[in-house]
């Protein structure tokens, strides 16, 4: 008998001889019907070959053996996307699909922080590139893959304090002192646009009026604004006396 196991490559070599010298014709019936055979993965069982061997006389032998192919498990195979790619706060999704070329059931599972169904909700601080094993295993054979998964950064904006309504009089100077947090501690830069292109101003004697200036702070990347309300009150200068005659 020959001992075998799926996806093996099965040979033999018969033999037959003739007492008087005649002419010997072989010819091989059953699981196999020449010397040489290719297992299939579904071959797993035991399985008869018969040889036999026949002279000009019409005279023959017949001998018979048993094939047992034994079963291969084969891994299961794995399919993962290369990258995944989600910003912090939301909700990376590894989809995985396998299968079994042997019919078994398959189990995957995911490298931490993934749960079992190959989610990970990410949150504020998480921000940066992961690789991630993603494991498919049918009990006795398993095959595992990478995935790189990308956080990307949110960015916070400045949040700017409310400055109350200003009012001075003519000739005065007004300073704004914009005050901003930024929670990711970014650096913050104020810009300033209306009546006022910068944090103070002087005013004159004709500027007797109601005004708004914005107010803008960025960390290079998002901003908030406010407006700022400046009531600029008529100073009453004294006359003077420009020539005596």
């Amino acid at each position: 008998d020959i001992n075998a196991k799926e996806g093996d490559t099965v040979k033999f070599t018969p033999v037959c001889t003739d007492p008087d010298g005649d002419k010997v014709t072989m010819k091989i019936t059953g699981y196999m019907t020449t010397d040489s055979k290719n297992l299939g993965y579904d071959d797993e069982g035991q399985h008869q070959v018969t040889v036999t061997c026949t002279d000009t006389e019409g005279a023959s032998d017949t001998e018979d053996f048993m094939v047992n192919v034994a079963d291969l498990n084969r891994p299961p195979t794995l399919d993962v996307p290369e990258v995944v790619t989600v910003k912090e706060g939301e909700t990376a999704h590894i989809a995985a699909e396998a299968s079994d070329p042997d019919g078994d059931k398959v189990t995957i599972s995911f490298e931490e922080p993934f749960d079992t169904a190959g989610n990970w909700k990410t949150k504020k601080g998480d921000a940066g590139t992961y690789t991630i094993s993603v494991t498919a295993s049918d009990g006795a054979k398993q095959v595992t893959k990478p995935v790189k998964v990308v956080v990307q950064k949110v960015n916070n904006a400045p949040s700017l304090q409310s400055i109350r309504d200003i009012t001075v009089h003519e000739g005065e100077t007004i300073n704004l002192n914009p005050r901003a947090t930024d929670a990711d501690g970014d650096k913050v830069t104020y810009q300033y646009s209306g009546w006022m292109s910068g944090p103070t101003k002087t005013t004159g004697y004709d500027d007797a009026g109601e005004y708004d200036t914005t107010v803008t702070a960025t960390d290079g990347s998002d901003s908030d604004t406010i407006q700022v309300h400046i009531t600029v009150l008529n100073t009453n200068r004294p006359p003077v006396i420009t020539k005596i005659q």
